[in-house]
């Protein structure tokens, strides 16, 4: 069974030390790993349609480890450069693959 990880959510709502296991068993046998944050997983700012919007139950899920959500990303990178993960952008991707063919 798999649980997703590539996503600012997860990212924000998963313990650091679950987050690092489920990473690396991950990256044992992918050759890619992608990861989407919204620029308010990395804010500090409320967010101001969401606290107008939004009933208790959303605000709570789009708050949950925000705080916490920069440090993780670095432990994040960290842990992909140990591994020798190659970061770029999709765009970037894109042109090494299709040259390589």
């Amino acid at each position: 069974k798999f649980i997703p990880i590539s996503g600012g959510g997860y990212l924000r709502s998963f313990p650091s030390y679950l987050y690092k296991y489920m990473l690396n068993n991950f990256i044992k046998n992918n050759f890619f790993f992608f990861i989407y944050i919204h620029p308010f997983e990395l804010s500090k700012l409320e967010i101001p349609l969401l606290v107008k919007q939004s009933n208790f139950k959303i605000k709570s899920r789009f708050n949950l480890g925000r705080k916490k959500t920069n440090q993780k990303l670095v432990d994040l990178i960290t842990e992909l450069k140990k591994n020798n993960f190659e970061f770029t952008n999709f765009s970037s991707l894109r042109k090494k693959l299709l040259n390589e063919k």
